[in-house]
């Protein structure tokens, strides 16, 4: 086999095993791999694994049946840019500061799914939230934000002016970057080929190549509507049915966590209304988009692709008020999906707000970055 395509196996494989914390068995690797990328022989993805292994970007934990596979932690400077060994894509190890509040979370959910209490919806996590009272962002955070977010459209009374002249730099970098986040292993440059020049990457699966060109319809119709578009009940099942035209019913999963959705519709149907209530009723823009990113992934209206409309809807509060998008770019996936299984097994948000925060400052530099760029040439 190619050593091209060993290395876009090995990829795929590590970004699934970041996915889960608590480590995950050959045989679920076996099949997500199946699913996602077509089928693979499992003496085949044994050697992809021990590959990995030997890098160092993996360790192995159990033995026989028990064994289980897990990203290994390499402590890192804070926003400091890696190169991995052998990683010809330039793979990214970033390490994200994370508060006190957020190590103890961090701490409890990299425990084995065996040590972790299995827990369903909790209705009083989005009942105690009051709009106006309850503040998931402390008032230094908004501040900072709000600060660093201006930019020259900022305060213009007609939404999305921002977001209409960045977008086609959200159409690529934010389309790569959510879909990285759900285990795409397209590169930024394949992705960009693809967007702009209707170019699917060599060797990608034809769900991946799927992916991309979703979120970007997704992002383009946010962008372009901004100004009369709010986070309502028609916009986020818009964006649903952009980013899984699929609408067959399918049992609602979430690997590598212990928590378990609601699965009576009619309840799901009236939470998803009191969300919307509270939502619209959030005046801070930064405090409305991440809210929507923390309850909307725990509330699983949707069958799938909950996390990426979390993801898309943050920035309708962002496009509506002109400031920088959130772009995701460089987020890691592993310390992203501890921030999610924060909220979903814990109830606790401070873990994935330390993420939105870092992952905001890192959009608003990128952006600042591409602007310069541009100007330049």
């Amino acid at each position: 086999m190619k050593q091209m395509e060993i290395s876009r196996h090995c990829e795929f494989i590590a970004g699934v095993v970041s996915e889960h914390p608590e480590g995950i068995g050959i045989a679920g690797l076996h099949q997500t791999f199946t699913a996602r990328c077509g089928n693979i022989n499992r003496r085949t993805l044994q050697r992809r694994l021990e590959r990995l292994a030997r890098n160092g970007r993996i360790a192995a934990e159990g033995r026989n049946v028990a064994r289980v596979y897990k990203t290994r932690t390499i402590a890192r400077p804070p926003a400091r840019r890696v190169e991995e060994p052998e990683a010809p894509y330039g793979v990214e190890i970033i390490h994200v500061p994370v508060s006190g509040e957020g190590e103890k979370i961090r701490i409890l959910i990299r425990k084995s799914s065996f040590l972790r209490r299995q827990t369903g919806f909790d209705r009083k996590i989005l009942e105690n939230y009051k709009p106006g009272i309850s503040q998931y962002l402390p008032d230094p955070i908004l501040d900072r934000l709000h600060e660093i977010g201006r930019t020259s459209s900022t305060g213009n009374k007609v939404g999305g002016i921002h977001a209409r002249s960045v977008l086609d730099r959200l159409r690529v970098d934010f389309s790569w970057a959510s879909s990285r986040l759900e285990g795409c292993t397209y590169t930024q440059s394949e992705a960009e080929a693809l967007i702009l020049s209707g170019k699917p990457a060599p060797g990608r699966h034809v769900l991946e190549t799927r992916m991309i060109l979703n979120h970007e319809a997704a992002i383009s119709m946010l962008a372009r509507n901004a100004d009369k578009t709010g986070i309502d009940a028609s916009t986020l099942k818009s964006l649903h049915a952009t980013l899984s035209p699929d609408t067959r019913r399918r049992p609602k999963e979430i690997p590598g966590t212990v928590f378990s959705p609601s699965s009576m519709p009619q309840f799901v149907k009236d939470r998803f209304l009191l969300f919307l209530e509270k939502s619209g009723a959030i005046s801070d823009p930064f405090e409305q988009a991440f809210f929507v990113m923390a309850q909307l992934p725990y509330l699983q209206p949707f069958s799938d692709t909950n996390k990426p409309v979390s993801r898309l809807a943050a920035n309708i509060p962002l496009f509506r008020h002109n400031l920088c998008p959130l772009f995701f770019v460089d987020v890691p996936g592993l310390t992203y999906t501890e921030g999610t299984l924060g909220v979903l097994e814990l109830g606790q948000t401070e873990l994935l707000r330390d993420v939105f925060v870092w992952a905001y400052e890192r959009s608003c530099l990128h952006n600042r970055e591409k602007s310069a760029s541009r100007h330049s040439t």
